[in-house]
Order: C-alpha cells, then structure tokens, then sequence
C-alpha cells in the first residue's frame, strides 16, 4: 500500500508541473529528441519519444493512470523533466543491453491483439538490445516485454536519456530525484549512479564502436596467467577485492591489450564466474578477442 501512495503521488506532482508548463527548457529538448528520430528515420509525430507521448497524455487529460509502483516514479519523473526515461529488469537481459543501429533482423517481442508477437525493427533504426533480440525500439519508443519491469524484479536498470537541449545540472537532478523516490518506497535499497555515457554521432552514421563512459574510478588490474592461459581462480580472488576497496568498474581479461583472449580459452564461463563475484553492482568488463594468428 506504500508503494502505490509514494507512486500516485509522484505522478501528481509531475502532472502538475507539466500543466504549469515546466520545465523552461522542456520543449526544446522534446524539438531535439524529435529532429533526432527524424536523422534516423523515424516519424515522430506517428511514433515520438516516450517523455513526448506520455506529456501529451497528461496534457490532453489532465492525467496519468497508475501502472505499476515502480514504472510510475519513472514516469513522473520523465514527464516533469522532459527526458525519456526507461526502467528494465537487467535479470532478464542475455549478455549486456547496448545502443546499435539495427539491420531489421533483430527479434523484438510484443504484444499484439492480447497474445504474444514478434516484430523487428527497420534497417538503420536505432534501437536498445542485448544477445537475444531488441528490447526497446526507435531509441525509447516502445519497449519490449521481455525486458519489462515491475515490482517483482530484484536487480532494476533505469536509463535517463538526455540531448544537449537539456542542461546537465537538471539531468542530476532528475538521476537524485528518481533515486530519492525509489529509497523513499524501498529504504535500503542500494543504487549506482553513472552518468556521462557518450553514443557518439550514433544518427548520422552506422555505429562504429560506441564508447561507454563512466564518472568514478576504473580499475585495469594485471590479468593473472598459467600455463594453460588465464588463471581464473585468481582472478576471482582478486576481484572481491577491489569490490571492496569500492572501485567503480573493473577492467579483467586483457581490456588492455596484456591479455590475448578468445571464447575458446574459457573467457566466457570466467566472465560469469566474475560477476557473481562482484554482488555490490560494480561493472565489469571483458575483452573477448579472436584468437590470434
């Protein structure tokens, strides 16, 4: 019963502000998120940016019905701020949820006349994936089911989208007051913050390795060998370590360039191996590598 009083209250509040006609700068931001769709495709008066669509709802009735007590302060605060905002269930993702261009093959699965269905995206549409299809289409349009989150999930992902129309200080603001909210319905729970990921010109061109930026310190350890390649023993003695010396994100397997790794040395069950070592939400990264000739 919480939940759902700080959820409705939080769409209240963001309704509210949307009918005083803030934030100053939204409607610049929503023109840039609009002109973004349109380098890609896309048509945004048919299919806008979701801060877009769920603004006209509340300004077209007033309202937004409840949905669920965590999709809701998500929502509010994307209306409020003008900024599209996601919340996905990581636990559900297969490998890691990344921004590509599509080539249409990619599977993304809905829903259609109540019953389960499969689309797939245009070729050169921007979309969110991981290993086993599309999970949000047209950037933040339409997500999919798989992926979807609600009050059952155990381990929540939550992107905040932002243009240069928005000004850096209100997408922190935006970031603290989501993470306010969440605490305020789950005391205890904990977070990570990252910010500054940069997609590079991700619509004016195909994507060409996207860098991933994150604030905080990132740890390059050295990567432990035998003679049968990694050792992966110490490695994930090492990597409880660091997790708590609170390091921000952990480099392993060769991230630079020490270690020649491919999927046939094993690379894959350590990377398993080291996440369920690092239970605090610390990213890791492993560079997979062909083997070399």
């Amino acid at each position: 019963m919480l939940l759902h009083h700080h959820a409705q209250a939080a769409l209240d509040r963001a309704c509210k502000a949307v009918q005083e006609g803030g934030p100053s700068w939204g409607e610049a931001h929503l023109a840039a998120w609009a002109e973004t769709f349109r380098k890609f495709g896309a048509k945004p008066q048919r299919t806008p940016c979701s801060a877009e669509a769920l603004r006209k709802r509340v300004l077209r009735d007033g309202s937004l019905p409840s949905l669920d007590p965590i999709v809701d302060p998500y929502n509010a605060i994307s209306i409020e701020c003008a900024i599209p905002v996601g919340g996905e269930n990581i636990e559900a993702y297969v490998g890691s949820p990344r921004l590509v261009v599509a080539d249409g093959t990619e599977p993304f699965d809905t829903m259609k006349e109540g019953a389960p269905a499969f689309e797939y995206p245009d070729p050169g549409e921007v979309v969110w994936r991981d290993d086993k299809g599309v999970t949000c289409r047209r950037w933040n349009w339409r997500q999919g089911v798989r992926t979807r989150l609600d009050a059952d999930a155990k381990s929540m992902w939550f992107i905040l989208e932002s243009l240069p129309a928005m000004p850096l200080g209100a997408l922190t603001e935006a970031g603290d007051k989501l993470i306010e909210g969440l605490q305020q319905m789950m005391p205890g729970v904990q977070h990570r913050m990252l910010t500054d990921w940069s997609w590079g010109q991700i619509v004016d061109k195909p994507l060409q390795g996207v860098m991933t930026m994150f604030t905080g310190l990132s740890v390059f350890p050295r990567t432990p060998m035998d003679e049968q390649g990694v050792d992966e023993n110490a490695i994930t003695r090492l990597v409880p370590q660091l997790v708590a010396a609170k390091v921000d994100s952990i480099g392993a397997l060769g991230s630079t360039g020490a270690c020649k790794v491919s999927k046939e040395s094993g690379a894959i069950q350590c990377e398993t191996r080291l996440k369920s070592k690092s239970n605090s939400g610390c990213f890791i990264s492993v560079a997979l590598r062909e083997p070399w000739r």
